[in-house]
């Protein structure tokens, strides 16, 4: 039974008699409140369905003891307990039952008032404290030393309340299992613009023929792109040779740079930015990350939000040379660049089946593209979201009856394996002739300077065909300008070949295959195109910059800790190298590597709160195949109402 006697606020002393003496006023040791939420039904009495907390405000005395001087105790009983300090101070108790253990509470004064009559020598002082009940002041720490699989650990939670444990575990040797291997990838954003498209992030394929003889599976089912905590979607291309391309769908902001102002060396840990604008902006935009890494040439370093120092232009406390990348000397001025995911490619588990992929996001581009070259032989697909697709239509038509098609030569497929276009007149003996625009178009927010295509033309009229048959593109979102035109057929009723290179001069957002005109007032005449295979070239400049690090041996958590006494469990999925910490906070609800990496947790239920600690005897369990050690911590403090 715990029995709290005043200690200090703010670090100061309340209760020595040098000058203080205080104590709780009858009832404040049980000062507990909560509203009542309900729910109003229709002939009855409301709903009893939840409670709510509400703001808590502590009361206290505090007496000038005896012998001291009154007037000068009161003038420093106001600077002790200053309402208008607007700063959280920690209110500290002893508990006189349990060996003087300190616990506390956080708040501000919101009030001072005498006590009763003369020599006026007591005064009421008032908390608005955060939580109703105290914790410890030093947290309890048990060591954990994980050996094996299925290990476990008793704690003790000496408080009245559950209480949320911070857990660290850092593996000291690699695992028996699971994946061996991961390459951080550093991508980044050269638009002022947003990037959403289909990615290469090898940008142009890693040898895989080399890995798959001793630490890749040959038909990559190990080989898994890791991003921001998780596994995500991946596509690969020639796997097991020289080449291997892995494709995900990829997004990336407006980019974010700023530029270095002092040249550093290998250990400076402050970076200071030109005072521009543009660093401004930069460093604005940083406040709001969720990946604090940043790019100075071929070096990484990751950095605390709470450390930008908008006013000065630096950050400060940066840490050097992470994410398997070396800490060097930078001159002067060079961009420094926002990472805005933490990519890895991950591989070396010769256990691992084929990831379970949705091939309805698939990109449709042939995955032997590159990021500066796409290449179709399907274009659409109609009963998916698949990315980089073309979009067909018509956009007008005077008789309804113009239409696209996606098989070969007026035919019909799904997925589409041509970009068909038909523009037709009346076939009841009207007059009435077509004129429309109907068409296949195409964007990337790389913009596209090249186009390499071929298909087929077909009319049934030896004397017209319509005006604008072949490629366009659009220029300042206003107007499209064609930039190759196919001339009428050679013969009606026959589908005639032709294959072009086209360079647009320049750089194009869109560009699309058209039939844009009319026909002559002929029953049942029409005129047709479709595209067969079609590559574009995109603006090397504008696309994302890609650098693939060197190969780093890892050790891949997959681990499960759950607490036997309430039965829930939480589970982590991450890289973790070896002698890196994992700190698992489950008050604040955050999981994270020393390097301030983002890591995912799984809740084995639909709850609030990620794992606690029971009143009373604990035992946590840890489960991760493969394991031989690991220096885990579980503190936690305790709390009691």
């Amino acid at each position: 039974m715990a029995n709290f006697q005043l200690y200090s606020w703010n670090s100061l002393a309340i209760n020595d008699s040098n000058p203080f003496i205080s104590v709780f006023p009858p009832g404040q040791k049980a000062n507990l409140s909560a509203n009542a939420e309900s729910v109003p039904r229709a002939d009855d009495d409301p709903f009893l369905s939840d409670t709510q907390l509400t703001g808590h405000v502590l009361v206290i005395e505090v007496y000038i003891a005896a012998g001291q001087n009154i007037d000068t105790a009161r003038e420093n009983l106001k600077k002790y307990f200053n309402p208008r300090d607007k700063t959280r101070h920690n209110l500290i108790v002893k508990d006189a039952a349990d060996s003087d253990k300190q616990y506390y509470v956080t708040g501000f004064v919101v009030g001072i008032s005498p006590l009763g009559s003369a020599p006026r020598n007591g005064f009421n002082v008032r908390f608005a404290v955060e939580h109703q009940y105290w914790q410890l002041v030093t947290a309890t720490s048990d060591n954990w030393a994980i050996s094996g699989t299925g290990d476990t650990q008793a704690l003790t939670n000496a408080g009245n309340l559950k209480v949320p444990p911070l857990i660290t575990l850092t593996p000291t040797t690699t695992k028996g299992a699971g994946l061996s291997y991961r390459r951080w990838v550093a991508i980044y954003n050269n638009l002022d613009k947003s990037f959403i498209a289909p990615l290469d992030i090898t940008d142009g394929g890693i040898d895989t023929a080399t890995l798959t003889t001793t630490k890749m599976q040959a038909d990559g089912d190990d080989f898994r792109f890791w991003q921001d905590g998780s596994f995500t979607d991946r596509w690969l291309s020639a796997m097991d040779t020289a080449n291997t391309k892995c494709w995900t769908n990829y997004n990336l902001a407006a980019r974010k740079e700023g530029t270095l102002l002092t040249t550093m060396n290998d250990s400076v840990t402050t970076i200071a930015f030109t005072q521009t604008r543009a660093s401004k902006y930069f460093l604005q935009a940083l406040k709001q990350v969720a990946n604090p890494v940043l790019l100075l040439e071929n070096e990484a370093v990751t950095f605390t939000v709470g450390n930008i120092d908008i006013v000065n232009y630096q950050i400060t406390g940066v840490v050097r040379g992470q994410k398997t990348t070396t800490a060097a000397a930078h001159t002067a001025p060079i961009t420094v660049r926002h990472i805005e995911h933490d990519d890895w490619i991950l591989y070396g588990d010769n256990t691992l089946s084929a990831p379970d992929v949705d091939d309805d996001y698939k990109p449709i581009i042939d995955l032997t593209s590159t990021n500066g070259a796409w290449t179709w032989t399907n274009f659409f697909d109609d009963s998916s979201h698949r990315s980089g697709m073309w979009a067909g239509g018509v956009e007008s038509s005077k008789t309804g009856l113009s239409y696209v098609f996606t098989g070969d030569e007026n035919n019909f497929a799904d997925p589409s394996t041509e970009m068909g276009l038909a523009l037709i007149n009346y076939r009841d003996g009207r007059v009435q002739f077509e004129a429309g625009v109907v068409a296949w178009s195409f964007t990337h927010p790389a913009g596209i300077t090249d186009v390499d295509y071929d298909g087929e033309k077909y009319t049934t009229s030896t004397t017209s065909f319509p005006g604008i048959v072949g490629l366009q593109y659009l220029q300042n979102n206003t107007a499209w300008f064609a930039v190759q035109n196919e001339a009428l057929p050679a013969s009606a009723y026959t589908w005639e070949a032709f294959s072009h290179t086209v360079s647009l001069s320049d750089t194009f957002d869109a560009i699309r295959f058209v039939i844009d005109g009319a026909l002559d007032p002929i029953t049942s005449e029409m005129a047709m195109a479709q595209f067969d295979t079609v590559t574009t070239t995109l603006d090397s400049d504008n696309l994302p910059t890609i650098a693939v690090a060197a190969e780093a041996a890892i050790n891949f958590f997959d681990f499960k800790i759950t607490n036997n006494t309430t039965g829930e469990f939480i589970k982590v999925t991450s890289p973790c190298p070896i002698n890196t910490t994992l700190t698992i906070d489950c008050e604040n609800k955050e999981a994270y590597l020393a390097d301030g990496t983002r890591v995912n947790v799984i809740l084995s239920t639909d709850r609030a709160d990620w794992l606690d600690l029971a009143v009373g005897s604990n035992t946590l369990q840890f489960d991760d195949v493969g394991t031989v050690a690991i220096t885990g911590v579980v503190t936690h403090r305790d709390r009691v109402l």
